[in-house]
């Protein structure tokens, strides 16, 4: 089993950002429930045209945006992390999945808090509905994916892989594998993101 950090690969594709500062907490995804008050915000590309939008195109990595395709290609484990909200851009729809699948799985006794550095407990993770998830203590600054629980057709990172979709630059942070580190984030719990 791994866990990775959902992450926008900003290096070398756009990203979607509201064209208004006001709009850019409607982008900001914390496990909560949006769908009832979701009206998007317009957004405009990030960077300069002449970068390509990738298949995710999330101006954070507390959010997530993606494209038509991959959208359908992800559809299933989308629904099953949480709300599929409509974002149009340049008369396409592209999706912005409200991650709701919020588990908590911090190994407390594990963990180092005076150096930000938290272990996980990879129990909860089994009993998850989604491969796609945020964790209880940071779900305000990250998505995560589980790999190695679920069939292929519901992992969140075999079906990037394999649809070669493209925009993702994912950090592997933890793995039950004895030659991979234990999961370390350096945002715990009370802390702000930079």
């Amino acid at each position: 089993m791994r866990v990775y950090r959902v992450k926008t690969d900003s290096n070398n594709f756009n990203r979607l950002y509201p064209i208004e500062r006001g709009d850019k907490a409607a982008l900001r995804s914390d496990g909560s429930s949006r769908a009832q008050v979701w009206f998007p915000p317009t957004v405009v590309l990030a960077g300069k045209a002449s970068v390509p939008l990738g298949d995710f195109v999330s101006p954070e990595r507390c959010s997530l945006i993606t494209s038509p395709r991959a959208t359908a290609a992800l559809l299933q484990v989308l629904e099953m992390a949480g709300e599929l909200l409509p974002l149009p851009f340049e008369g396409a729809e592209y999706t912005f999945t409200n991650v709701t699948n919020v588990v908590d799985c911090y190994d407390e006794p594990n963990s180092e808090p005076v150096f930000n550095v938290y272990a996980i407990d990879p129990e909860p993770l089994r009993k998850t509905r989604s491969s796609l998830f945020k964790v209880l203590q940071t779900s305000h600054i990250e998505i995560l994916s589980v790999t190695g629980l679920f069939a292929p057709e519901d992992d969140f990172m075999t079906i990037v892989e394999q649809q070669a979709l493209a925009g993702l630059r994912p950090i592997l942070l933890w793995s039950d594998e004895p030659d991979i580190q234990p999961w370390r984030i350096m945002h715990g719990p009370g802390r702000k993101s930079g």
